[in-house]
């Protein structure tokens, strides 16, 4: 008889196969992603795993906690679909505030037992031969290769931070604070520099300039600032704070 190249199963035509599927970043879309796996649909035929670098869930609200950090958008449209949040404390909330409810609401819907924490995938390529996503995944030190039908990447697209290539920076003997990697300074008195003028460089400034003896913002070329998203709603275009009886 014959070889043949082509491998023939011993199952039956239309047999459904178990899929594995990765999500990469434990942030809102892989959250809604292992709430829509759990509660929405047949989820018999598939298996999802979400691999999260930091130790705790949160995605961009974990990371980012620099002073001033906050939802540009109205709080309450700014929250899980499945898990609306009618007692948001301001208008634009701070992310503190929605780092919480990312926590409370993966918490309420039982959906930790889908993300992995302090595992880094380090690397993805697809494997023509098997039909698979070969990844490789950090995790205490080890390395851990695993494979996967289906790949999502969920991380985000401004995650990847770094030091602007400033000559002798190390030197510098004052603070240095990345708003990426945020610290806690005591700015009372002191003379600060602030480079850039990005998203966390304007969130930063008027939070910083309460405290500071005083503040030189260094920038490239000029931002375009639009006015806050439905500043209409709001009184004078500003920000506010819900009161007991507006929750």
């Amino acid at each position: 008889m014959a070889s043949s190249a082509i491998t023939v199963g011993e199952q039956p035509i239309f047999t459904r196969r178990k899929l594995r599927v990765a999500a990469i970043g434990a942030g809102f879309a892989s959250l809604t992603l292992a709430y829509k796996h759990k509660y929405v649909g047949d989820n018999s035929y598939t298996v999802l795993t979400i691999y999260e670098k930091n130790p705790e869930i949160g995605g961009t609200w974990f990371e980012n906690k620099h002073t001033g950090v906050a939802c540009d958008v109205p709080a309450h449209i700014y929250c899980f679909p499945f898990a609306p949040k009618p007692d948001w404390s301001a208008f634009y909330v701070g992310g503190a505030e929605i780092l919480e409810y990312i926590q409370r609401t993966v918490d309420r819907f039982d959906l930790r037992g889908y993300v992995q924490v302090s595992s880094r995938v380090t690397s993805a390529t697809w494997s023509e031969d098997k039909g698979k996503w070969q990844l490789e995944i950090e995790r205490g030190g080890e390395s851990i290769r695993d494979e996967f039908d289906v790949l999502i990447n969920g991380s985000g697209f401004l995650n990847n931070w770094k030091w602007p290539d400033i000559p002798e920076l190390e030197s510098f003997r004052g603070e240095i604070v990345h708003s990426a990697s945020w610290q806690t300074v005591d700015w009372k008195n002191k003379r600060v520099a602030l480079i850039g003028n990005g998203s966390p460089a304007i969130q930063i400034l008027p939070e910083l300039q309460r405290t500071a003896k005083s503040i030189d913002t260094y920038i490239r070329t000029p931002t375009w600032i639009i006015p806050n998203f439905l500043a209409d709603m709001t009184p004078e275009g500003k920000n506010f704070a819900y009161s007991d009886d507006e929750k």
